[in-house]
């Protein structure tokens, strides 16, 4: 398998780990799903393939959430209702599994989510 094909197979599992819909309270659109950027990590997300994507998820999970397209636009857009929404990001939705497998028994989850992303957990 490609280094290419690796990286879309491990999004796909991400979805699954992130429980395969919209993370954004109220919304629960289940179909297509998209790693959402809602904090700034400095890499631009136009022409990005699926290991730069990859990459930046496993880099900086505390900037990106599981959105539905619908919801990932307003988010982009910055449209005011997106500040009264609850959108639990990667790192948040990982941790709160409580696995030591993700957070690696650390109190604030930070270095063990960051290696179980790494590793694939």
């Amino acid at each position: 398998m490609s280094r290419s094909a690796d990286a879309v197979a491990w999004l796909g599992q991400m979805r699954e780990w992130l429980g395969g819909a919209c993370l954004r309270a109220g919304c629960h659109e289940t179909g297509r799903l998209e790693l959402a950027h809602v904090a700034p990590t400095g890499v631009s997300c136009r022409g990005r393939g699926a290991k730069e994507r990859e990459r930046d998820v496993r880099q900086n999970p505390e900037c990106y959430s599981l959105l539905c397209p619908r919801c990932h636009r307003a988010v982009d857009l910055q449209l005011p209702i997106v500040r009264e929404w609850k959108i639990p990001t990667v790192r948040d939705v990982l941790s709160a599994r409580g696995s030591p497998s993700v957070v690696g028994g650390r109190a604030d989850g930070r270095g063990g989510l960051r290696r179980a992303i790494r590793m694939g957990a």
